[in-house]
């Protein structure tokens, strides 16, 4: 059955009290709280240090079963090597998200805005991807929006991350099952977010994540 997964990047910030977490709750209790908030959060320090395989067992250890962790993939396999292949740095992060085992949700690829297309190097980083780690792909260069380009990730079983913000909406296209979707902008009016929320249930109703 499909549902949403809804969440923050990032859930370790102190100035998020008292709006967000009690004022008197301790700092190593952060996570704790927000499981009973949010059934998901998008880790963002993953994308500057690779994960440790003791770091991903105690963000497992920390959460209640239907939690979920997705992490921004290391900007050495994104910014540095750009959808190269074979990697070991792939290759090391794709064995060590596996310790998070249900706790798995996304692996977002967030590609920089110089990154051109370049269709046969995505069908083949794709090619290196398991099936059963979903995946996600966040463009931001406009290169990249057309119809190849979506059946390469449709063929590879991946994403593409739909990213709303001030500079603008990536295409709303779906291409699978898995739906990604970050609102990155300033400020959302309550008419918008009841637009996003009618959107979302949309695509639950068609049966995707």
């Amino acid at each position: 059955m499909a549902r949403a997964w809804i969440g923050t990047s990032g859930f370790d910030y102190k100035e998020w009290k008292p709006e967000f977490y009690p004022p008197d709750l301790p700092h190593e209790e952060f996570l704790r709280y927000y499981t009973t908030r949010l059934n998901s959060v998008e880790i963002n320090n993953t994308f500057y240090q690779m994960p440790n395989p003791g770091k991903i067992a105690a963000w497992r250890d920390a959460v209640p079963d239907g939690f979920r962790f997705s992490l921004k993939v290391s900007r050495k396999i994104t910014h540095q090597e750009r959808l190269k292949v074979p990697s070991d740095a792939l290759d090391y992060l794709l064995a060590t998200v596996r310790g998070l085992e249900t706790r798995l949700g996304v692996l977002l690829f967030q590609f920089p805005p110089y990154l051109r297309c370049d269709v046969a190097k995505l069908e083949g980083f794709l090619g290196a991807l398991p099936r059963d780690l979903p995946a996600a792909f966040e463009f931001r260069h406009e290169s990249w929006f057309h119809d190849e380009v979506y059946r390469a990730l449709e063929s590879g079983g991946a994403a593409l991350c739909i990213n709303d913000s001030d500079d603008g909406t990536t295409p709303m296209r779906v291409t699978g099952r898995l739906v990604y979707v970050r609102l990155r902008r300033a400020d959302y009016p309550a008419a918008a977010f009841r637009e996003w929320q009618e959107t979302i249930r949309g695509w639950i109703g068609a049966d995707l994540d």
